[in-house]
């Protein structure tokens, strides 16, 4: 077995045996399978407890991802909304796919199931926060051939290279070109979470149930903290709110647990008491 597959699957609480079926080594980057995501919401929450839609987003949000694409009007693009809901939360998980002949430009062509993997990668995103997953999906594969990201975790597009200017020819015969050089916007800098929101993101992970028991694993803490660190400011107030939702369904169902353990519990004294 990969020991890159296996070190990754350890991490996102596999076991040896679900390794090659959830996780996948594609040319050298690790990426979890549909497969595995639907086993990690699983064991998250209960069967019955969620369910997961993509929906078609409102005019408004299709103009914002256009601004935040540098898309124009007119150029191509599918954009799915993807929502985990969780029975008890008051709010689903939400994150966003899209399609465009751009990063669509691999092994499946924009041409061909624009609308499919914008659903998948939407749903899976939505997926990936509900589960606080750090590796990417098998839909984010790097396009063939291009070496850039079918579709990044910004949604970003690269700016065009600007086109080759032909000089001037002054008076004299000697060429000249007295336009300025164009000059590239520098790359913004991300800027990572501030020390507020990684004491809130810490206390979250560090809560225990009424036992004394973490919440959360050892693996699951350092897999949340590698998603956490390498987002912006506000990434960082995703997955807080993430991380809330996901505390808040554990420790509801450890209450029941208890409940019906006490019940359970009761019922064999009293039976006991009566076979006396």
């Amino acid at each position: 077995m990969d020991p890159k597959i296996k070190a990754a699957a350890e991490a996102e609480g596999f076991s040896a045996e679900q390794a090659e079926e959830f996780v996948a080594n594609i040319q050298g980057s690790l990426y979890i399978t549909g497969a595995g995501l639907q086993y990690k919401m699983l064991q998250t929450y209960k069967a019955g407890c969620f369910a997961i839609q993509g929906k078609i987003p409102a005019p408004e949000e299709y103009r914002l991802v256009r601004q935040m694409m540098g898309l124009g009007d007119s150029d191509p693009l599918v954009l799915v909304r993807g929502e985990v809901h969780i029975q008890g939360f008051s709010e689903p998980f939400v994150d966003y796919g899209t399609a465009t002949p751009k990063n669509l430009s691999g092994f499946v062509k924009f041409s061909e199931y624009p609308l499919e993997m914008a659903t998948r990668r939407a749903t899976n995103r939505a997926m990936r926060l509900a589960t606080a997953t750090g590796m990417c999906s098998v839909d984010e594969i790097e396009a063939g051939g291009e070496g850039s990201s079918s579709e990044g975790m910004d949604h970003g597009t690269r700016s065009p290279s600007p086109p080759a200017r032909s000089p001037r020819t002054a008076g004299n015969g000697s060429k000249t070109d007295d336009r300025p050089e164009p000059t590239s916007e520098p790359t913004p800098e991300v800027v990572g979470p501030t020390d507020k929101q990684r004491a809130m993101f810490t206390r979250l992970l560090e809560e225990s149930y009424d036992g004394g028991t973490a919440v959360f694993t050892e693996k699951e803490m350092e897999q949340a903290w590698e998603a956490f660190e390498g987002g912006d400011r506000k990434q960082a107030d995703v997955y807080i709110e993430g991380l809330k939702k996901r505390l808040a369904q554990r420790v509801r169902l450890w209450e029941e647990e208890q409940a019906e353990e006490a019940e359970e519990a009761e019922e064999a004294e009293e039976e006991e008491v009566h076979a006396a």
